[in-house]
């Protein structure tokens, strides 16, 4: 049940913000990290705090989420980094 609200409150915010990039993290996300690339354009998976960071960091730098790289983030197409 949880995770259609989520999906509706994130269809909401790219249908009212277009280009906005949503991350998700936490239990939900680590469990099933497939389904969260279905609503999530990013996630952590695993402990997120200094992954998210260097996410923030990469994307900034690149502008693409096709190009980061970083351990513990995962971005469509799904692509697992190894965990920190």
């Amino acid at each position: 049940y949880q995770l259609e609200v989520v999906k509706k409150i994130c269809l909401g915010v790219k249908a009212a913000l277009p280009g906005t990039v949503l991350v998700g993290g936490g239990i939900h996300v680590t469990a099933f990290p497939e389904k969260a690339l279905e609503i999530f354009d990013a996630a952590c998976v695993g402990e997120g705090e200094m992954s998210f960071i260097e996410f923030l960091r990469q994307y900034e730098r690149k502008g693409s989420l096709k190009e980061i790289d970083v351990s513990g983030m995962i971005t469509a197409p799904l692509v697992l980094s190894p965990l920190m």
